[in-house]
């Protein structure tokens, strides 16, 4: 059970501040072109074109976040494959490196499975039309 075979795999973390400078950078577009002279006709087509980027850009991002929530539960139940040698722990006298082993990964398998809880209600947000906090978390 050594924790240095094990490889962490994070695809919730390539860029909130991105996603959310998207977001509001199509929110400029918006507001810049409908408070200027333009024609009605130019006007409906820059809204239509602007609502389809937008559902175009949060479909990938329920796509991101579905797939970062089951690499979640891929971590851990790669993690409960390790914590099985936590079994063999009987007796009066348990080994205590194995013990701080198995509580070490007791605690990645709650920060996973926080990081998948909080993808998921990212995720639910995003579906309701929430928009996530300013700081990019969830």
């Amino acid at each position: 059970m050594t924790r240095d075979t094990f490889t962490v795999i994070d695809n919730a973390s390539p860029a909130p501040l991105q996603r959310r400078g998207l977001r509001e950078a199509i929110g400029q577009v918006r507001t810049v072109v409908m408070n200027t002279a333009l024609d009605c006709a130019c006007r409906e087509k820059v809204e239509s074109a602007l609502t389809r980027m937008e559902q175009m850009e949060r479909k990938k991002e329920q796509k991101r976040l579905l797939a970062a929530a089951h690499d979640q539960q891929h971590k851990i139940a790669a993690l409960l494959g390790l914590l099985y040698d936590f079994d063999t722990i009987t007796g009066i006298d348990p080994d205590p490196g194995l013990l701080a082993e198995a509580s070490l990964l007791f605690d990645d398998i709650a920060t996973a499975a926080a990081d998948g809880s909080a993808q998921l209600r990212e995720l639910l947000n995003l579906e309701n039309g929430v928009a996530p906090p300013a700081n990019g978390e969830a």
